[in-house]
């Protein structure tokens, strides 16, 4: 089991993420394994698309980050009814450690993100970074600047900030939004009839605050 554990850390810090933990798990249990994390909105299955809600698992192990039960490790039945020598529940408890490693790794890297983000918008916020700066940073981020962007600023009267930050990545793909106080400031990336659309997201933010 410690080879198993291994093998599905291994996979985590690989990049193959749950996928990666699932189907290691699959093979090794013998029938389908699925990881459910609903606060995060996350369902991943080996095979994948096994129906997961309303089945009954043989084996149900909780996954633990912190003290909080944040899902659980599903070892649902197999189809044609064979066991496997093997301890499932053993197979669910490294697959939910295997779990706990890879939210570990996905908040450390939202972290670092989160904090190129904001430091990219402070320095444009004090005009101390020069124009060709802000596009490799904003790249490296996703933020593509190369045919041009346009800034948005907006002060939040609501009592939900972050859904106003939240509501300008939703709306333009590729925007950097970030929230600084009881502001939010954004980038844009030029699109297809750009400043009309700004002009409309600016309508929206407008909901929770003076926009410009």
């Amino acid at each position: 089991m410690r080879d198993l554990h291994a093998r599905m850390l291994g996979a985590v810090l690989g990049g193959e993420g749950l996928e990666g933990v699932t189907e290691l798990a699959a093979v090794e249990a013998g029938g389908p394994v699925a990881i459910v994390l609903p606060a995060r909105g996350v369902a991943v299955s080996s095979p994948d698309g096994v129906a997961v809600e309303g089945a009954e698992p043989e084996v149900e192990v909780p996954i633990v980050a912190g003290e909080e039960r944040v899902g659980s490790v599903l070892v649902l039945p197999s189809g044609n009814g064979a066991g496997p020598e093997v301890d499932r529940a053993e197979v669910a408890r490294a697959a939910a450690l295997a779990a706990v490693t890879q939210l570990a790794v996905a908040d450390a890297r939202d972290e670092v993100e989160h904090d190129l983000r904001a430091s990219l918008i402070e320095d444009l916020r004090v005009g101390q970074v020069a124009p060709e700066e802000v596009a490799r940073r904003a790249g490296r981020l996703g933020c593509d600047l190369r045919g041009g962007g346009i800034a948005l600023a907006a002060e939040i009267d609501s009592r939900k900030p972050r859904a106003a930050a939240a509501l300008v990545e939703g709306e333009w793909p590729g925007a950097i939004a970030e929230l600084v106080e009881d502001r939010v400031y954004a980038l844009l990336p030029a699109a297809k009839r750009g400043q009309e659309r700004a002009q409309a997201l600016v309508a929206r933010m407008r909901a929770h605050g003076p926009a410009a």
